[in-house]
């Protein structure tokens, strides 16, 4: 699996085999790039793992203790609180959404927030299913690409021809 696409167990070898819920978190991470025309929500600019993990943290809160004291690196970015060492080197943008993004409106806006924090649960069984996702989507988003709307036309997604 991609690096940037990698949900948290599979950074901390948590998990034996892939499930479903990994998934989850990969399409949230394309959901972010898509809607907002750009790269990754946790984003490792020297393809660090422990940079993509101080992101999700700052973004996200503390890892859950089993991973915290297994992130070897932790203290030399946060304290153990979970609270950030190294905020004034981080890039300005911190958080998900798609605020100021043109043709959006605050409601898409957080919409949009609302639906990827369901999907970036750190623990796997706390993330929504592909079946919570689409009814989260608000039905006008059927139809957006990046910044811009295509088209009026309805998208039927059918969840059963892809869960089998």
């Amino acid at each position: 699996m991609a690096f940037v696409l990698r949900a948290p167990e599979i950074i901390f070898h948590d998990m034996v085999y892939p499930t479903p819920l990994m998934d989850i978190w990969a399409l949230g991470v394309l959901m972010f790039s898509i809607l907002n025309n750009t790269l990754v929500p946790f984003e490792s600019y020297l393809d660090e793992e422990n940079d993509m993990i101080q992101q999700m943290v700052i973004i996200l809160g503390k890892l859950p203790d089993r991973w915290w004291s297994a992130w070897a690196k932790h203290a030399e970015y946060f304290q153990e609180n979970g609270v950030c060492l190294r905020m004034k080197q981080m890039v300005p943008y911190v958080g998900i959404g798609i605020s100021g993004k043109e043709g959006f409106s605050v409601e898409e806006d957080n919409a949009f927030h609302s639906i990827l924090y369901k999907m970036f649960r750190y623990v796997p069984e706390e993330r929504i299913d592909a079946n919570e996702v689409v009814q989260l989507i608000p039905s006008g988003w059927k139809n957006v690409v990046g910044n811009g709307r295509v088209d009026d036309t309805e998208v039927d997604i059918n969840l059963e021809s892809v869960q089998k």
